[in-house]
């Protein structure tokens, strides 16, 4: 699994310490401001919670036996995603948000397989916004 991390590791520093175009809008913005655990309430039997740093998230993906989550826990899933570059980006409804592109590696049998995930990222206060092409403010993310 490092073996094939590494190149992706070279990747990610080039693009976090300033590879790229010269514009201001292709600079990566600062992250800092998202830095910390986001959790999402308990939502139809399961809850999720993203954990960011400056260059990495983590997501963990937890489903209960009960709608209300008080059930026994069925499943919970971790996924480290590293993140490669983020930059200012206004989404489909006008929105300025934060686009965060990330690489999630996932194990299948003996090979490692990266998923390029692009998400919109928007901070209101204490409360934490994800979209994938538009912001979805259905869904608040609390700062813990």
């Amino acid at each position: 699994m490092h073996k094939a991390l590494g190149p992706t590791l070279i990747i990610i520093t080039l693009f976090l310490f300033g590879c790229g175009g010269s514009s201001e809008e292709d600079k990566p913005n600062d992250f800092s401001e998202f830095i910390g655990t986001w959790a999402l309430s308990c939502t139809d039997g399961h809850t999720v919670s993203y954990t960011f740093s400056n260059n990495q998230a983590t997501n963990i993906y937890t489903r209960y036996e009960d709608i209300d989550c008080s059930g026994n826990l069925l499943s919970s899933t971790t996924y480290e995603n590293y993140l490669i570059h983020s930059e200012n980006f206004m989404d489909a409804s006008g929105v300025t948000t934060t686009k965060a592109q990330m690489i999630i590696p996932i194990e299948e049998g003996n090979q490692e397989i990266l998923i390029d995930v692009t998400l919109l990222i928007y901070r209101r206060e204490q409360e934490l916004y994800i979209g994938n092409e538009a912001i979805n403010f259905d869904n608040a993310y609390l700062l813990q």
